[in-house]
């Protein structure tokens, strides 16, 4: 596993320190080398929404990057991998930590599932379909459609759906069927499909191949690497993940929560030991799967309104993005 950097500790009260311990966990605040690609990655994952943007984010924090290098790392060594990870956007991140960025962003129940993809909900209700069935039949379908082959997000939804009929009722098929609300020329069944493959991306069936034109191409995550992306089996990736997140923002907004699950007070309880940031006599850590700030219990120690979780957008814009 990448060793990703560790910052100095600083008070989360003081919002200047804040942002000067992000700005230094993020490597903002001085270039590293460019040969510590996997280490800058490795941090919190790279967002690279809109395409392209991943780069610009790693010549910030990296001296004398070139592309080629992004590009090697993608595409030939493949140390580097493209996921659909949290809010469903697509993250680059290295190939072994891939688990951390999938599995750990992974919803484990129903309440959880209709929240990831909480846009699909009047969707699912009007076929009649729970959001663990529909994930349930689009992972059981999607490595005998995708096999051998890239597919761009709309026609993958399209085979999918008409995968998945065999599944549904003479009830269910007639909402199945009817015209979509969410985007022109789609079926209702396409549109939900394409809403549950944010959640089965996070099972780490499939990954987005290199981008060729304006189109963005999935692929089978096994067939892309030759095996699984990950040989070690971490006990808990989602601890690991709010580990890193701690390390690079320390104090953050309600929307990294809300984009986890809906019981945000029953995903942080679940968690171990994660970290600690100590100046003088305050206190910020997660132990024994207690958020603790200043000796005692708090959630909002993590989740506090430090920004505007709005900015993250409508989720109903998987079914058409």
């Amino acid at each position: 596993m990448t060793k990703y950097k560790q910052t100095s500790l600083l008070s989360v009260s003081d919002h200047e320190q804040v942002l000067a311990f992000r700005l230094d966990s993020h490597s903002l605040a001085r270039r590293m080398p460019s040969d510590s690609l996997l280490e800058v990655a490795a941090a919190c994952g790279l967002q690279n929404t809109p395409p392209g943007s991943a780069m610009l984010a790693l010549h910030a924090r990296l001296s004398n990057l070139v592309l080629d290098d992004v590009d090697r790392a993608l595409s030939h060594h493949k140390t580097l991998l493209q996921v659909l990870s949290l809010r469903a956007a697509p993250y680059i991140v290295p190939t072994h930590d891939a688990e951390i960025f999938t599995l750990g962003v992974l919803p484990d129940d129903e309440a959880s599932r209709r929240f990831f993809v909480f846009g699909a909900a009047r969707a699912l209700d009007q076929i009649g379909i729970s959001a663990t069935e529909l994930v349930q039949y689009t992972a059981a379908a999607l490595p005998d459609v995708l096999d051998n082959r890239e597919l761009t997000k709309d026609n993958l939804g399209i085979e999918l759906a008409q995968r998945l009929e065999k599944q549904l009722t003479s009830q269910q098929l007639q909402s199945w069927h009817m015209p979509s609300w969410y985007a022109p020329d789609q079926r209702l069944g396409e549109s939900v499909v394409r809403f549950a493959l944010s959640i089965v991306a996070l099972q780490g069936l499939f990954c987005l191949a290199p981008r060729r034109g304006n189109s963005a191409t999935y692929i089978r995550t096994d067939q892309w690497l030759g095996t699984p992306p990950s040989n070690v089996r971490r006990d808990d990736p989602r601890a690991e993940l709010v580990r890193r997140y701690l390390h690079c923002y320390s104090r953050t907004s309600h929307g990294f929560c809300r984009s986890q699950r809906p019981r945000v007070s029953g995903f942080y309880r679940r968690t171990t030991h994660i970290s600690h940031y100590a100046t003088g006599k305050r206190l910020f850590r997660i132990r024994g799967g207690v958020v603790a700030f200043g000796g005692q219990p708090s959630i909002q120690a993590l989740c506090s309104p430090m920004g505007d979780s709005s900015r993250y957008g409508d989720p109903r814009r998987q079914a058409s993005g």
